[in-house]
C-alpha cells in the first residue's frame, strides 16, 4: 500500500467551506484506500471531493459514555470530548443534524426534548435492523486488523461491566440536536428529514460505531452515504495482543480497514477548517518516533543478511515501531568481550559448523540425526561453572543457541511441532506427529537455557539468547531457508522467500503448503520467542538467525514488536528483519575499517574451525588471536565473540578453556583499556591501536612490539600534565613531545624482561588533565 499515515495524526484533507447561492454548502474531501492495478493487495489511497448540503448532513456520536469500565477508554473520552464538542458546535451552525448516540442510556434521557424528537416515530425497535459483527459482503474472508478478544482494554485489572449512566458532560446537547441509540428511529427520521449524509464519530471504530444498528455497517446497507470522521474517534485495543502495535498504530489500521472494506474517511477539518485533532499520546509517540528516527540505526547496504531481505522488510521501520532506548545502546556498546556457544544434538556427532551439516546428510542418516535427542544426555553439564570460566576468561556476556536451524529447542518450550519430515519415506515424506522436540524429551530433561539464564544473572554476566527463525524438523516451516523440504512455489516465485535463495533439485519435492501450516509455523515461531521473554528473567540481548520470507513478513514483523513490548531494551539482532533491529553480527572476520553506519556492531568469530565443538586440537587458533582481533575491533568501533562449543556431555574442549583463559589473565591486566571504550576518530598508526575512555580523558594504544625502546604516537598531543603509563606497570614512563607527536621511551627493565609485558600486545595510556 502506497501511503505514509503520519504519526501525528491521521492528515486528510479537506477542500474547505465554499457558498452556492443563499445556502452554505460542504466542499468535503472523502478518502478511501483502494486495489491497485498491479494487484497483489496493495491499495492506494484515493481521495475526492463531494459537495454535501449541510441541511442533508448528520453527524452521529456513538457512545461517548460519562464513564466506562475500562480506565484508557475514559481517559481518552475525556480527551476527546472538548475537541469533539468544539467541532458540533460549528457543524450546528451550519445546519448540519446532531443525533447524541450514547447506547444503553435512554431511561436517563427520557424527559428530554430531544429525546422525544424520535419517540413520535412509534415502537423505537420497529424496522430496526441490527447488524451486530455481520460482515459487509466487501469484507468477506478478510482478517480483522487487531485482536480483542479480551475486549481490548490494557488496565489488567479492568472487568468488563456497564459503567455509563449518560453521556459525558462535556458534550453539549443542543436544542436542535436529537438523542437515541436506536438505528430504526434515526432511519425514519432521516427519511422524513432528506438526511443523506451520515457521519459516524465518537467510540469504539472496532465495536460500537462498526456494530451498532446505527454504525457504519447498518447506516450503509440502509443506502446512507456514510462515512467516518476518522480523528474524532478511538477503538478498544491492548498493544499486548497482536499485531502488538501501539494503541493508536492499533486506530490507524482499524481506520485503514474501514476505508478499504466498508466507507470513505474524512476528519473534523471539512467542518471546522482547523488541523485534525490529535490525542497527546499520538504527539509524545511522534515525538519519539522522530528522536529515535535521528538516531540513523540503519544496517549497512552490503550487509549479506540485510542485502536477503531488503526487498520486503524496506529501509524505514513502522511508524509505531521504536527500537531499544539510548541507555540500551550504551550498555551494549560496553561490552566488549563475550563468548558465542553453539550446543545441541549436533554435538554427539560432532559435527562441524553446528548444525548445518544436516542438509548434506544421506536421507537414512537424516532420518536417524532426528532420533538422537533419546539418547541426549549431557550430565557434566554444570551452568555455574560455565560462568566461573566466563569470568576467568574476562568475558562479560555469552550468547546461546536456544535453537539452531535443525529445529532442537534446548529449553523448556510448550508448543508442539504437529508434522515432520520422515525421509525414509520419499514418495510421502511429511508425517504427522505431536512432540515438543526439545531437551525435556531427552534422559536428560533439564531446561539448559533456565540454568544458564539462572547462573548468568547470579554471576552478574549479560545473555544473548539465540534463535533460529527456520526450522528445519517442523515440516509447517517449509520451504523457507535451507529446509530439507520443498515446494515448486520456491521455483516459481523464488524472491518471496529471499534474495540469496535458489531452488534446489535436490530437496524433498513436497506439496504446496495448506493454509494452515503457515499459520501453524507464525504461531509456533511467535510463542517460543514469548517463551524465551517471559520465563527467564531479563534478556539483554536476542540474536535472530536467518530469514523466512515475504509472504509472512507482515507476521514476522509483528512478532518482531511483541518481543520490543515484551523487553523494551533488549537489543535485537538485524538477521531476518532489517532495521527492525538493534545491532548486526560480521561473521568470521574483523571489518576493515571502522563501521559507516550507527548501528551498533558485534564480530563473530569461532575459536576453532566451527561455533560448535570441534575435537582437533590443532585448530583453535590461539589467545594471542583471540586478543589480537579483540583489540582490533574495539579499536574500530565494535566488540568481539568468540565461538566454542562443549562435546556432547556439556565439557569445553581443553584448548579453548586454556586459550581464553589465557585471554582472561591479560584482560586482568590491560582490559581498563577495552571495556567501557569508545572509538576514537584515528584509531591506528601501523600496528598500533587506539580507544580512548568514555570522557576522552585517556587514550590507550596497543602496541605490539615489546622489542622497540621508543615509541612514536603522532597523533597524540601532548603538553604539560600529561602521563604516559604502561597498564600493569606502576612507574610513569618518559616521553618527550617533538614536531611529528610524542615520544615515548619504554623502561630498560621491561625490555629486559619481556615476559612482563606478557608476548601479547602491551598497553599505553595517556592521560590528559
Amino acid at each position: 500500500m502506497n501511503r505514509i499515515r503520519k504519526i501525528m495524526g491521521l492528515l486528510l484533507f479537506c477542500a474547505g467551506l465554499g457558498n452556492a447561492g443563499h445556502a452554505q454548502e460542504l466542499l468535503v474531501s472523502t478518502q478511501r484506500l483502494i486495489p491497485a492495478d498491479s494487484g497483489k493487495g496493495t491499495y492506494v489511497l484515493s481521495n475526492r471531493t463531494e459537495k454535501w448540503d449541510p441541511a442533508e448532513t448528520a453527524i452521529i456520536i456513538c457512545d461517548m459514555w460519562d464513564q466506562h469500565w475500562c480506565p484508557y477508554a475514559t481517559k481518552n473520552v475525556a480527551e476527546l470530548a472538548p475537541a469533539l464538542n468544539k467541532m458540533i458546535t460549528i457543524a450546528r451552525s451550519k445546519g448540519i443534524t446532531i443525533v447524541h448516540a450514547p447506547s444503553e442510556c435512554m431511561n436517563y434521557y427520557k424527559n428530554y426534548p430531544q429525546r422525544q424528537k424520535l419517540l413520535q416515530y412509534g415502537n423505537r425497535r420497529k424496522n430496526e435492523i441490527v447488524y451486530s459483527d455481520v460482515k459487509l459482503l466487501s469484507e468477506a474472508g478478510v482478517p480483522w486488523p487487531v485482536e480483542f478478544y479480551d475486549e481490548g482494554c490494557p488496565n489488567a485489572e479492568a472487568a468488563p461491566h456497564r459503567a455509563w449512566t449518560k453521556q459525558i458532560d462535556a458534550l453539549q446537547i443542543n436544542d436542535k440536536d436529537l438523542i437515541s441509540d436506536s438505528g430504526g428511529e434515526m432511519d425514519a427520521y432521516f427519511q422524513k428529514n432528506g438526511i443523506k449524509n451520515v457521519i459516524l464519530c465518537g467510540v469504539h471504530t472496532n465495536m460500537c460505531i462498526m456494530n451498532r444498528s446505527f454504525g457504519l455497517r447498518a447506516m450503509k446497507r440502509r443506502g446512507y452515504n456514510t462515512v467516518l470522521m476518522s480523528d474524532m474517534t478511538d477503538l478498544m485495543y491492548n498493544p499486548a495482543k497482536y499485531p502488538y502495535t501501539t494503541h493508536f498504530g492499533g486506530l490507524n489500521r482499524m481506520v485503514e480497514y474501514i476505508e478499504k472494506y466498508i466507507s470513505p474517511a474524512i476528519t473534523s477539518t471539512c467542518i471546522t477548517g482547523a488541523a485534525p485533532f490529535v490525542f497527546d499520546e499520538v504527539k509524545e509517540q511522534g515525538a519519539a518516533i522522530v528522536q529515535d528516527r535521528n538516531r540513523n540505526r540503519y544496517l549497512p547496504e552490503t550487509d549479506y543478511h540485510y542485502k536477503a531481505v531488503s526487498n520486503y522488510t524496506g529501509r524505514e521501520p513502522d511508524a509505531d515501531y521504536l527500537h531499544a532506548s539510548e541507555a540500551a545502546y550504551e550498555a551494549f556498546r560496553d561490552i566488549k568481550f563475550s563468548v558465542r556457544i553453539h550446543w545441541g544434538i549436533y554435538s554427539i556427532w560432532q559435527m562441524n559448523g553446528e548444525s548445518w551439516g544436516f542438509l548434506n546428510l544421506p536421507d537414512k542418516k537424516k532420518q536417524e540425526y532426528n532420533q538422537l535427542y533419546k539418547t541426549f544426555n549431557p550430565t557434566r553439564f554444570d551452568a555455574a561453572e560455565w560462568m566461573r570460566f566466563f569470568k576467568r576468561s574476562g568475558l562479560q556476556a555469552f550468547a546461546f543457541t536456544t535453537k539452531h536451524h535443525e529445529g532442537f529447542s534446548m529449553f523448556n518450550t510448550k508448543t508442539r511441532v504437529r508434522r515432520r519430515a520422515n525421509y525414509l519415506h520419499p514418495a510421502n515424506p511429511i508425517e504427522d506427529c505431536n512432540l515438543a522436540y526439545s531437551i525435556m524429551e531427552t534422559p536428560f530433561k533439564r531446561d539448559v537455557v533456565k540454568e544458564l539464564t539462572d547462573a548468568a544473572h547470579a554471576s552478574g554476566i549479560k545473555i544473548d539468547l539465540y534463535y533460529s527463525h527456520p526450522d528445519w524438523y517442523d515440516a509447517d516451516f517449509r520451504p523457507y531457508n535451507g529446509h530439507p523440504l520443498t515446494t515448486m512455489s520456491v521455483k516459481t516465485n523464488t524472491a518471496m522467500y529471499g534474495n540469496d535463495i535458489h531452488f534446489d533439485s535436490t530437496k524433498k519435492m513436497t506439496p504446496e503448503r495448506s493454509a494452515e501450516e503457515p499459520q501453524r509455523m507464525v504461531s509456533r515461531h511467535r510463542e517460543q520467542l514469548h517463551e524465551l521473554l517471559t520465563n527467564y528473567g531479563k534478556i539483554d540481548m536476542l540474536c535472530l538467525d536467518q530469514w523466512l520470507g515475504a509472504d509472512v513478513w507482515e507476521e514476522t514483523k509483528a512478532t518482531v514488536k511483541m518481543i520490543r513490548q515484551l523487553q523494551p531494551d533488549i537489543m535485537i539482532r538485524g538477521r531476518g528483519i532489517g532495521n527492525y533491529g538493534d545491532y548486526y553480527t560480521p561473521e568470521g572476520f574483523v571489518p576493515g575499517d571502522k563501521e559507516n553506519t550507527n548501528m551498533p556492531w558485534m564480530v563473530i568469530y569461532p575459536l576453532a574451525s566451527s561455533f560448535s565443538y570441534d575435537k582437533d586440537s590443532s585448530k583453535y587458533k590461539g589467545a594471542s588471536w583471540i586478543i589480537n582481533n579483540l583489540v582490533d575491533a574495539v579499536a574500530k568501533g565494535g566488540s568481539f565473540m568468540v565461538g566454542i562449543g562443549p562435546d556432547a556431555t556439556g565439557q569445553f574442549h581443553p584448548k579453548a578453556i586454556e586459550q581464553l583463559e589465557a585471554t582472561g589473565r591479560w584482560l586482568a591486566v590491560n582490559g581498563e583499556g577495552i571495556y567501557n571504550t569508545r572509538a576514537r576518530g584515528i584509531w591506528k598508526e601501523g600496528t598500533i591501536r587506539f580507544t580512548q575512555s568514555k570522557d576522552g580523558k585517556c587514550v590507550y594504544a596497543f602496541v605490539k612490539d615489546s622489542t622497540a625502546p621508543e615509541i612514536v604516537l603522532k597523533s597524540i598531543i601532548a603538553k604539560a600534565g600529561t602521563t604516559i603509563s604502561i597498564l600493569g606497570y606502576e612507574k610513569p614512563l618518559e616521553w618527550t613531545a617533538t614536531s611529528t607527536g610524542v615520544q615515548v621511551r619504554i623502561p630498560e627493565d621491561l625490555l629486559r624482561n619481556r615476559n612482563r609485558l606478557s608476548g601479547h600486545p602491551y598497553t599505553l595510556k595517556i592521560r590528559q588533565l
